[in-house]
């Protein structure tokens, strides 16, 4: 069988490209086969918007190990593709729908290549969702009209989110399960396998994701106040963060790769991030972490974590240092962790077609 798949390929995020690693190796490993990440994106190159040199130098050395690592580990060695149409689509036995917001039509401008629509002429290949998320809790702003369209064309449905399994369920008669995102579906050796390595351990990562400057600013506060307590380092994702702020203490990971990232949350003593991918490989590393309501947008984490019974996680009002907990239990949440992973993994191999081959 041979495999296509759809995502948000293209992008800076390491989050997302981790991601797309985890959920083709995932598919490579219950298939065998031939799996691709098809060359398409809403954008077609990833630009370079620093106007200091030293900036954009090292931005332009990040683009480079995104490119290789996409070359490397992800196997994407065409050019983007500008519009898949129903006279040039790459052929394949099955195609999938990867995970991230790719069914946010807000954020994709109404793109339903993302719902497979170049396959409308086509009935014999299966066409699968697997986590694919609109990243908000808002659902009233998607366009309907898309859903109500190509959902049905879907011989299965999985969602990374309870919410949006509940929006795409009234578009079907096709069960329609809510399954993991993929970064969850490997486990942290595998990771480790592909990691940059790094020798400094003795840090608090802070990765944040957009948010409004107020809570950006009581974050970093409160980051600042954790470190001093507790005498450590802090390795930030803010590249013009004052140096003043944290000191000598300090040091931006903005530019970092991929395999670099992964191995920061790895060292790291505890991560503080509002996002989502943020959390999902604290919680495949085992990592202390702690993470927050963001506004229209945080809903997506709250789930996952009551559905792994780690909601103690969530941080409330800002915040006191002396209850702030560098270690984690997990041992009450691994039994679900557990149970959610061979769901999902149970999810693809059916999807796949591959149960008479297990």
């Amino acid at each position: 069988m041979t495999v296509g798949i759809l995502t948000f390929y293209l992008t800076d995020n390491c989050g997302s490209t981790v991601m797309t690693y985890a959920l083709r190796k995932t598919i490579q490993n219950i298939t065998g086969d031939t799996v691709d990440v098809i060359p398409y994106s809403i954008v077609n190159e990833i630009t370079n918007g620093f106007g200091e040199k030293e900036l954009r130098d090292k931005y332009d050395k990040r683009i480079a190990e995104f490119n290789a690592f996409l070359q490397k580990y992800i196997g994407v060695t065409k050019k983007n593709i500008p519009k898949l149409t129903v006279d040039n689509y790459p052929r394949y036995d099955a195609y999938l729908i990867g995970s991230d917001v790719v069914w946010d039509t807000v954020h994709t401008n109404n793109d339903s290549t993302y719902f497979l629509d170049f396959l409308e002429n086509d009935n014999d290949v299966r066409k699968i969702s697997y986590s694919p998320s609109v990243g908000q809790s808002d659902l009233t702003r998607l366009n309907r009209s898309i859903f109500e369209k190509w959902i049905d064309r879907f011989d299965y449905l999985g969602v990374r989110e309870k919410n949006l399994e509940h929006y795409v369920q009234q578009f079907t008669n096709k069960k329609v399960r809510t399954v993991l995102d993929p970064s969850l579906l490997l486990q942290a050796d595998d990771y480790r396998k592909i990691q940059a390595d790094i020798e400094d351990k003795d840090y608090i990562l802070l990765y944040l994701v957009f948010e409004n400057n107020e809570m950006i600013q009581s974050v970093v506060n409160f980051t600042n106040r954790l470190a001093r307590y507790y005498n450590c380092k802090v390795k930030h994702f803010i590249y013009n963060i004052p140096e003043y702020v944290y000191g000598d203490r300090g040091e931006s990971f903005s530019f970092c790769s991929p395999t670099e990232f992964l191995a920061l949350i790895d060292n790291a003593r505890m991560v503080i991030t509002n996002s989502f991918h943020g959390v999902a490989y604290s919680i495949v590393y085992r990592k202390p972490f702690y993470t927050w309501r963001r506004e229209n947008a945080g809903e997506k984490t709250v789930l996952l974590l009551e559905d792994f019974n780690l909601s103690e996680r969530i941080l409330g009002e800002f915040w006191d240092i002396e209850k702030i907990d560098f270690s984690i239990d997990y041992t009450k949440s691994e039994k679900k962790i557990g149970e959610r992973i061979e769901e999902s993994k149970k999810f693809l191999v059916e999807a796949l077609g591959k149960e008479d081959e297990k």
